[in-house]
């Protein structure tokens, strides 16, 4: 792993960006997700193009195919959640890590894009887990959101024997909740925020804070890959931190883009969707210590890993942000500018067959492991300051904590 990330750290700080060539192809694997959306955006935004890349979106309808789909060569690179990862390298998979679609690097608990729903007539109050005792809770059974309904009744003295979990697919929670069949819902967005918008009366037990649970989104490729195209990877990842950024300035415009391609959202639902999810693809140190700490226990638990064991060789640690010197000109150049220019972008997307999206699009690298040893350094030219105001393209607006720094 260490000759892996020295291979591709090489090809971050090359100096050679040969943009205005023949843009590199990449096919990255997603999902009709409202936290895929960064994918969707740098496709219609031309922000993959821009970082002299040919995008093809591949879209699954499970962590299983899309795994599959990498594992099968696919597709160089897939967004998706954090139990398909670990449960991929607990089998022995070449799976890494290069950074989180979703996540923050300074926290050692994550579960924002889950929540608890509960009905009108269910008679549970806001933040009143412990109402959950007896109850008929929906959710897809051994996902994040089961870790994440568990993590939550420990908080509260209970535990999984304390409830019934009826096993619902994510599309069918809110009929499951209109219908009566369950009481509440615990599942991640957009379904969450559509409880809330469709079903009148439901209302938000709690959305996110569940101090026991660690499922940031992921961003993967394999080591085939990460050896054989460092250049896409970096192109990609730069330019997925900036649509990531696009979507945390314009989460209204970026709902509408989500549409086109999650079907049975409407754009206000996305949007409050959008508004839950801290899109931030920093790795830190806390990825390793608290897959090993939390969520792994939980996965040996349903009998989906054997064992907890150290994922650290399958995180590109080190890989990330790491230089920005690579684009940062031309992230801060762009990234508060709502358009590359729209004429080009429109020029360079087109819709191909099967319903994928291909541009000249797609994107490189600050890449996905966000710790580098140079992180001082790095830490200044990401936040790219303005008047010391802005995070810059990893977090926007002021910054509550004075001297903050990734774990590393």
């Amino acid at each position: 792993m260490k000759h892996l990330i020295a291979a591709i750290l090489a090809a971050t700080l090359s100096t050679g960006t040969a943009w205005a060539e023949d843009p590199l192809p990449i096919r990255i694997g997603a999902a009709s997700a409202v936290d895929h959306a960064p994918v969707f955006i740098g496709v219609e935004k031309g922000i993959f193009a821009a970082h002299g890349l040919d995008a093809d979106v591949v879209m699954y309808q499970s962590g299983v195919d899309m795994v599959n789909g990498l594992m099968n060569g696919a597709q160089e690179v897939n967004v998706m959640g954090s139990v398909p990862f670990l449960s991929g390298i607990s089998r022995g998979f070449p799976l890494v890590l290069i950074g989180h679609l979703h996540g923050d690097p300074n926290r050692t608990d994550y579960s924002d894009n889950q929540s608890v729903i509960a009905s009108a007539e269910s008679g549970v109050k806001k933040a009143d887990i412990a109402a959950l005792a007896g109850k008929r809770i929906g959710l897809p059974r051994g996902t994040g959101a089961e870790g994440y309904l568990f993590g939550l009744l420990k908080s509260a003295g209970l535990s999984e024997k304390d409830v019934q979990l009826v096993n619902v697919q994510p599309a069918e929670l809110v009929t499951a909740l209109t219908q009566g069949d369950v009481d509440a819902i615990s599942i991640w967005q957009p379904w969450a925020a559509t409880a809330l918008t469709k079903i009148e009366g439901t209302v938000e037990v709690v959305a996110g804070g569940c101090a026991g649970c660690y499922d940031p989104g992921t961003i993967l490729t394999t080591r085939m890959v990460a050896t054989e195209k460092p250049e896409e990877l970096k192109r990609f990842m730069a330019a997925f931190a900036e649509a990531q950024q696009w979507v945390r300035q314009n989460p209204d415009k970026a709902a509408e883009i989500n549409t086109r391609w999650i079907s049975g959202v409407d754009a206000e639902t996305m949007a409050l969707a959008l508004k839950n999810i801290p899109l931030d693809s920093r790795i830190s140190a806390h990825t390793a210590a608290m897959y090993q700490e939390k969520t792994l226990p939980f996965l040996v638990g349903l009998g989906r890993v054997e064992k907890v064991f150290d994922p650290s060789d399958s995180i590109a640690i080190g890989l990330r942000q790491v230089d920005l010197a690579f684009g940062n000109r031309r992230i801060h150049a762009t990234a508060d500018r709502n358009g590359y220019d729209e004429r080009r972008a429109h020029h360079q997307t087109r819709r191909g067959s099967r319903g994928r999206v291909s541009g000249i699009c797609a994107s490189a690298v600050e890449n996905g492991a966000r710790q580098c040893r140079a992180w001082p350094e790095i830490q200044r030219r990401a936040q790219g300051r303005s008047g010391g105001e802005s995070d810059g393209i990893y977090r926007d607006g002021p910054p509550d904590r004075s001297g903050e720094k990734i774990p590393a």
